[in-house]
């Protein structure tokens, strides 16, 4: 069962990532991956816990701050059998992650960076909380210092799969991402504004 929850990364962005882990198919039930913050809280008080719930083993975690370092673990829920009996819960390894993607302050204000593939400008995403959309144009910097302390294996399965997916843009232009959330282009509005400028509408 352990090894069944151990979670991997298989791509990076700046705010976000994309866990997967080889689950449960012969049984039906449910997921959640749990992230923290791994440094100490200020006041000594436990890290906030963040839930993403899902039914399948691969998901977009986030939004996780740009520079943080973070624990993550998958929970798997077995529903109770009987009406008067709890359901089983499975805790999966916690695995530090370092979020080593950024994106360069000089680099957003930038409106080449907002462009979709047709080249229509794109905003923020109420969906991730994404604030403004990055394209894939962007070049985005990485911290190497910060690799240490990672799993080293699973960086070659990360570069196949990151290259993998935008591969496949060639082929369908839907599956452009954005930078900074990971969600499709078709997902943040159209128009300059910012997520915190569509909270106003």
């Amino acid at each position: 069962a352990h090894r069944r929850s151990k979670l991997s990364v298989r791509v990076r962005f700046a705010e976000a990532l994309e866990v997967a882990w080889p689950g449960f198919p012969q049984h039906q039930v449910a997921y959640s991956v749990e992230w923290k913050p791994s440094q100490v809280v200020e006041d000594g008080s436990t890290p906030i816990s963040h839930f993403t719930g899902t039914s399948d083993t691969q998901v977009l975690v986030g939004p996780i701050p740009q520079g943080s370092a973070i624990q993550m673990r998958v929970v798997t829920k077995f529903p109770a059998p009987l009406p008067n009996r709890s359901d089983a819960k499975v805790f999966g390894p916690w695995k530090d992650v370092k979020m080593r993607k950024r994106i360069l302050a000089e680099l957003e204000d930038d409106p080449e960076v907002r462009l979709d593939p047709f080249g229509q400008v794109r905003g923020g995403c109420p969906a991730s909380g994404c604030w403004s959309y990055v394209g894939n144009t962007l070049p985005v910097g990485e911290d190497q210092d910060e690799r240490r302390g990672e799993d080293e294996d699973s960086e070659d399965e990360e570069a196949v799969n990151a290259a993998r997916t935008y591969a496949n843009v060639q082929a369908s232009p839907s599956m452009v991402k954005c930078k900074r959330c990971g969600r499709s282009y078709a997902d943040h509005r159209r128009g300059p504004e910012s997520t915190l400028d569509l909270a106003k509408y």
